[in-house]
């Protein structure tokens, strides 16, 4: 009697602990990567302006470094830094474990020493509307973005 107890007991514990674990899992929402025409165009978050050219080369005008860095920012807060200017090239790609692998937007800049250490910038591509460009600020878990709204 007590065996089948026992048993009845740890069968049951078993499939609470199962169920809270899958009901912890939430389901990958795939983002599709943009189109090229999605992307070209010019993008602005304040005074911060990107031009993303056709020909794969970008202006970046006016970031704090401190996004750059991706360092964390106080709620109401502004990014760090002083404002600078980058250029380069543009691809489409992941954005990374970060943010699950989905799309981004990779900025390789052709003169990193104007930003310190970092080579680059992934934006990543958001997955509601509107379509925006974002680079989380500190840990991608607190859910700060820089974000770049595309202009018309």
């Amino acid at each position: 009697m007590v065996t089948r107890l026992a048993r009845a007991l740890a069968a049951t514990v078993s499939v609470v602990a199962v169920g809270t674990l899958l009901a912890g899992c939430q389901p990958a929402v795939i983002v599709p990567p943009p189109t090229h025409s999605q992307v070209e165009g010019t993008w602005t978050h304040g005074h911060t302006t990107l031009d993303l050219e056709s020909d794969g080369g970008f202006v970046l005008t006016g970031i704090p470094t401190g996004v750059v860095e991706q360092l964390d920012v106080a709620a109401g807060e502004s990014p760090k830094g002083p404002d600078v200017d980058v250029a380069g090239s543009w691809s489409i790609g992941s954005g990374g474990n970060d943010v699950g692998g989905a799309p981004g937007v990779q900025l390789d800049f052709a003169d990193p020493k104007t930003v310190g250490p970092n080579t680059g910038l992934t934006l990543v591509v958001s997955s509601a509307a509107p379509f925006h460009l974002f680079v989380y600020l500190g840990r991608p878990d607190n859910r700060n973005e820089y974000q770049f709204t595309k202009q018309k």
